[in-house]
């Protein structure tokens, strides 16, 4: 069987990580595999030996030129499947590429945000099938008119035979930082500096924490275009001694063992990667309760959920974890084992290719 993935993603965020895992996965499994992706990303890079790399300098859902470029790599290649990763202009143009050289086509939705009515009808038109992320997304589609068939859930996974946890990195990292005082809590999150992951919202939960305790320390890893809004207000309210802002680190599974809990504010949420790798590492996780988030985070099983968009919820939950170490570790221990059970890299793996052998054989 050959397949084309499409991702149009510029980063190695969490969608182009899952590619990653899934093409890997599919060659092991006799699968030969295309990807097309941006000529920035470095998927390219983790993928070479694993699949035929074809490259783009796609702009952006206006940049037409993509489509020929997906015409043409359809006709030379002949992919028995085309799988679209979700990126916004790149999914239109393959879909329509795809149907109009009658091959089978299937989208992979991986954000929970609802769409223009115009504009899903006919776009998810152009596919066989949908594989959602997370159940919350599905129900989202179905909702909002897809049938259920045409849905499936394929959850997202982590690569947890990557991910190991150590007190000696711990020790390093508070050494590199300055914090001696082994009862100081650090808090992380991982996230695009973006409106919709809630950074603003958590500093403001998070001076208001402070009051109550000032031994915490605030970790930001991610950029995005909020980079100068959250500068400004770390320096406006004399948080420079308590919040970092690290910009983006390729691979936070390095970093992610040296917290006590990761936080995650999230607006809207498919189903976050990070969320996964911080409980594969046992970190407790505090985050909201909104899209594919409460498949990962049990409430009061491995974190706590609570509402969005409310900073009395969040800085009541961070305080709560802040002054319970022994809750943390309790709660931290249940990550590990509600990943292995759901979000493994071969269940995913297992799960698109029997979604590829479904439309294979019509």
């Amino acid at each position: 069987m050959r397949v084309l993935h499409i991702e149009g993603g510029r980063n190695l965020y969490g969608g182009s990580t899952q590619v990653v895992y899934l093409v890997k996965g599919l060659e092991k499994k006799g699968i030969e595999n295309t990807v097309l992706c941006h000529e920035n990303n470095t998927l390219q890079e983790k993928l070479a030996g694993n699949a035929e790399i074809v490259t783009t300098s796609y702009r952006g859902e206006l940049d037409i030129r993509i489509f020929f470029q997906i015409v043409k790599l359809i006709i030379s290649k002949q992919p028995d499947i085309i799988h679209v990763h979700s990126r916004r202009g790149v999914d239109f143009y393959g879909g329509l590429a795809s149907f109009i050289l009658r091959k089978t086509c299937l989208l992979t939705r991986r954000v929970d945000n609802k769409e223009k009515l115009s504009l899903f009808k006919i776009k998810y038109f152009f596919f066989k099938k949908i594989i959602a992320i997370s159940d919350e997304i599905k129900n989202i589609l179905v909702t909002e008119g897809l049938p259920e068939t045409k849905v499936i859930t394929v959850k997202s996974a982590i690569n947890i035979k990557a991910i190991s946890k150590g007190d000696i990195l711990k020790d390093k990292f508070r050494e590199e930082h300055n914090m001696f005082d082994p009862n100081t809590t650090l808090i992380v999150i991982v996230a695009q500096l973006i409106p919709r992951k809630g950074h603003i919202l958590l500093l403001d939960a998070f001076r208001d924490v402070k009051k109550t305790n000032n031994n915490i320390r605030l970790f930001i890893y991610g950029r995005g275009y909020l980079n100068e809004r959250i500068k400004k207000y770390i320096d406006k309210n004399n948080l420079q001694e308590y919040v970092y802002l690290k910009g983006f680190v390729s691979e936070i599974k390095s970093v992610l063992p040296c917290f006590d809990f990761l936080v995650h504010p999230a607006q809207k949420e498919g189903l976050g990667i990070a969320l996964l790798e911080a409980a594969s590492l046992q970190l407790p996780i505090v985050a909201t309760k909104v899209g594919g988030i409460p498949e990962i985070v049990h409430d009061n099983v491995n974190g706590l959920l609570v509402q969005p968009q409310s900073k009395k919820s969040l800085s009541d939950a961070m305080l709560k974890l802040i002054q319970n170490p022994s809750l943390r570790e309790k709660l931290g221990k249940e990550g590990p084992k509600i990943i292995k059970r759901d979000f493994s890299v071969e269940k995913m793996v297992n799960g698109n290719l029997q979604v590829y052998r479904s439309l294979f054989t019509k």
